[in-house]
C-alpha cells in the first residue's frame, strides 16, 4: 500500500505547474506593472501645444466680437428704432394761473394766448398739445386760447 501511495504523489507533483521566477534582467517589465494593471504615465502637454490652444481661443473670441460689432454698425439703428419705444421727456397740465401737475417742465408765464414753459428741447422731439407750439431758447412756447393746456413731450429714437 505504501508503494501505491508514493506513485500518486509523484503523478500529482508532475501535474502542478509552477510559474517561472522573474530574472533580475526583467526589472523594467515589473516597474511598468502596477496594482491596477499596466498603466502608462500621462505626459504633460508641451508649451507649444498650450500656446496653440490659447492662440486659437483668442482668435475665435476676437472674430466673434468683430462680427458682433459689424452687425451692430450695420443694423444697430434699425434695431433701436424697432425695439426701443419713445421716451416721455416732460409732461404737464397748466391753467392761466400756473401749473397744476408737471413732470420735468416748469411753468414760467402765460402772456395773452402764449404759455411759456421752461425746458430744454430733447433729441427728436414729438410734442403732443392742443394748439400750436414752437421751441425757443430753453423754452417751449404754446399758443392756445383754451383756459387749460395739457402738454406731453416725447423723444423719438429715429431721426
Amino acid at each position: 500500500m505504501t508503494q501505491k501511495y508514493s506513485d500518486d504523489l509523484e503523478g500529482a507533483a508532475a501535474s502542478v505547474e509552477v510559474p517561472p521566477v522573474p530574472d533580475d534582467d526583467s526589472d523594467d517589465d515589473t516597474e511598468a506593472h502596477t496594482l491596477i494593471g499596466n498603466v502608462e504615465k500621462k505626459s504633460k502637454p508641451s508649451c507649444l501645444k498650450r500656446t496653440c490652444k490659447v492662440t486659437l481661443a483668442l482668435a475665435a473670441t476676437t472674430m466673434f466680437i468683430v462680427m458682433l460689432v459689424q452687425l451692430w454698425t450695420n443694423y444697430g439703428d434699425y434695431i433701436e428704432n424697432r425695439v426701443f419705444s419713445p421716451n416721455v421727456v416732460a409732461a404737464g397740465t397748466f391753467t392761466r394761473e400756473g401749473a397744476v401737475n408737471t413732470y420735468v417742465m416748469k411753468y414760467h408765464k402765460w402772456e395773452e394766448d402764449t404759455l411759456h414753459i421752461k425746458m430744454k428741447m430733447p433729441e427728436n422731439p414729438l410734442v403732443q398739445v392742443k394748439g400750436e407750439f414752437e421751441w425757443g431758447e430753453d423754452c417751449l412756447l404754446v399758443n392756445s386760447t383754451a383756459p387749460n393746456v395739457t402738454v406731453m413731450v416725447w423723444s423719438l429714437w429715429s431721426e
